[in-house]
């Protein structure tokens, strides 16, 4: 569990940078979201407290004063540490420039973390705060929105030394191997194609390669077979539709992949132990959280 603050920003949607969500979360123990994957970016800046990420099959053990990224449709688990769970801050966007910026600061697998020094992520942390309580659909808030997102991302450029060796080396070994290339090819067709008919024999018809193969590694680099990747993927997909749009149930459930209402209903209470329509009333309800309109 969690408390959440959460600020839906509306009103400046451009395809260079598209601010969606701030908020910022005080998580319990072992409070653990995923395997999930977003369609967005998700910048999080760890105000106090632990946690750990894992991305790829591969763990960070992150702590505060540091940031680390999630990106569009990576699947990816973050979890709170038992004795000492992590509160952070986060943005939620989408756009070219924003992509940009986000390589251009180092933020990329294998080294999806960046630690701040503590002048800079007191100065971040502040704007977001200012940004979650002030904030209103407006056009003259959507541009102080802008521009504090823009200053934030000035700041973490100040600390970003790219020609430094990132902190967290998570001893990738066979990431350069023909394996390797087959799993993220794969995986990215998973990305195109969620909502179509996949199954671990047309990934492998599509890759030219044999389908027992291609099954040991994907689980070997991601820790899921390829019907619990998709199948995860999928019911990830879903919870953001449900929480950022009004479609039916059975629209969401087309879009997402799943080919009848019945059984994503089903699919989707075994992975999160609630019903879709629950879901919904019960994220949109959270009795601390403020989401403009």
């Amino acid at each position: 569990m969690q408390q959440e603050t959460l600020i839906r920003m509306t009103g400046l949607h451009d395809q260079d940078l598209d601010l969606l969500f701030t908020g910022r979360a005080l998580c319990y123990p072992d409070h653990r979201y995923g395997p999930g994957a977003r369609p967005h970016f998700l910048l999080h800046f760890i105000e106090k407290g632990r946690g750990q990420l894992t991305i790829r099959g591969r763990t960070f053990y992150l702590h505060a004063g540091q940031a680390f990224l999630v990106r569009p449709d990576e699947l990816v688990t973050y979890q709170a540490d038992h004795h000492d769970p992590w509160t952070y801050d986060w943005l939620a966007f989408t756009g070219s420039f924003g992509a940009k910026i986000v390589q251009e600061l180092g933020f990329r697998f294998p080294f999806p973390v960046m630690t701040i020094p503590a002048p800079a992520m007191h100065q971040i942390l502040k704007r977001l705060q200012t940004l979650r309580t002030t904030y209103r659909p407006t056009t003259v808030q959507n541009l102080r929105g802008l521009s504090t997102v823009l200053t934030i991302f000035a700041l973490l450029a100040q600390v970003h030394h790219p020609g430094q060796p990132a902190e967290y080396d998570p001893g990738v070994t066979g990431f350069s191997s023909t394996a390797w290339a087959h799993v993220t090819k794969a995986v990215a067709l998973i990305e195109r194609n969620y909502a179509e008919r996949l199954s671990a024999a047309a990934l492998a018809r599509q890759l030219n390669v044999n389908r027992s193969y291609l099954s040991t590694i994907f689980k070997q680099f991601t820790g899921l077979t390829i019907t619990d990747y998709i199948t995860t993927f999928r019911i990830s997909r879903s919870e953001e539709i449900l929480f950022t749009t009004d479609w039916s149930i059975a629209e969401v459930a087309r879009v997402s992949g799943f080919h009848t209402t019945a059984y994503f209903s089903r699919v989707f209470k075994a992975q999160t132990g609630l019903a879709p329509s629950v879901y919904r009333q019960n994220r949109l309800s959270q009795p601390t959280s403020h989401i403009g309109t």
